[in-house]
């Protein structure tokens, strides 16, 4: 210990005993604040010399330490680059890789959908075939017919002269019949075709895409972020502007104080900067 500790053990009851209440008292007050800072000095700086030896010691081993590991360092960082970078080559490999086989599969899945529309227009076209031996008026009955229309009025509608009678006389004609079920058929090929379109596509999901990447116990790729700020200025007009959040600035302190320090006055000094206060300290220097 300090041999001036000794004699702070008692400023503090001096201190307390100390009344400033005359020229004389206020003298006696700064000499003992003067006393009290040569003591205040002394220790600090014995203790400096002792302390020295270990802030050198803590200052070389951490020295070092950092020689050691620097190099080791160097080399995780590249090593850890090239792995990285050969992991990001591979991830976009698998990417496009797997879009390929999915246009693929698209692909497939759209000529297997067209086979199918073709094969059932084909049936259809079969299907109406059977009335191609058809007169026109005939043609008009069946199409009628096919829509929905009764006998009598699908004759009317093929102006047919006695309705009734041909109507009767059609419906029990093979051809007509024929006719009439090829193209109810073939109306019926066609709205499932229709269906067939309006649902999505069938696509056969791909095999997934293999990583080829290596696998060690105790390690695995982890991802930090981290921010810089390259435009200062830029950001503190996005916080004025209300389109950052207040969050990402912070008063400058050091600042603040440097402009206290130089304004010296409250009322200024809180008009030039609003929301803060000049908070004035004294002290007696010795």
């Amino acid at each position: 210990p300090s041999s001036d500790a000794r004699q702070a053990l008692t400023l503090r009851a001096e201190a307390e005993r100390l009344v400033v209440v005359d020229k004389s008292s206020h003298t006696a007050a700064l000499l003992f604040i003067k006393d009290a800072k040569t003591i205040k000095r002394n220790i600090t700086e014995h203790w400096q010399r002792i302390t020295r030896a270990v802030d050198e010691m803590k200052t070389n081993l951490l020295n070092l330490k950092r020689q050691d590991l620097e190099p080791v360092e160097r080399a995780i960082a590249l090593v850890e680059d090239r792995a990285l970078a050969y992991q990001r080559e591979e991830d976009r490999r698998v990417r496009e890789e797997e879009d390929r086989r999915r246009r693929d599969a698209e692909r497939e899945a759209n000529e297997r959908r067209e086979r199918e529309l073709a094969e059932q227009e084909r049936k259809a076209l079969e299907h109406e075939a059977q009335s191609a031996d058809l007169s026109e008026r005939e043609e008009l009955f069946v199409t009628h017919i096919v829509l929905g229309d009764s006998a009598l009025v699908a004759a009317r509608q093929a102006r047919f002269k006695d309705p009734a009678a041909a109507a009767s006389r059609l419906m029990k004609t093979a051809k007509i019949l024929a006719a009439i079920s090829g193209r109810q058929r073939a109306r019926e090929l066609r709205q499932q075709a229709e269906a067939i379109k309006a649902q999505p596509l069938d696509v056969v999901t791909a095999k997934p895409v293999e990583r080829q990447v290596g696998k060690v116990s105790g390690t695995r790729t982890v991802v930090t972020y981290s921010a810089v700020v390259d435009d200062a200025d830029k950001l503190i007009d996005a916080v004025c502007k209300g389109d950052a959040a207040r969050s990402v600035v912070m008063p400058n302190v050091v600042e603040l104080n440097a402009q206290a320090r130089q304004l010296k006055d409250a009322g200024l000094f809180a008009a030039a900067f609003p929301g803060c206060r000049l908070v004035k300290h004294e002290g007696i220097a010795g």
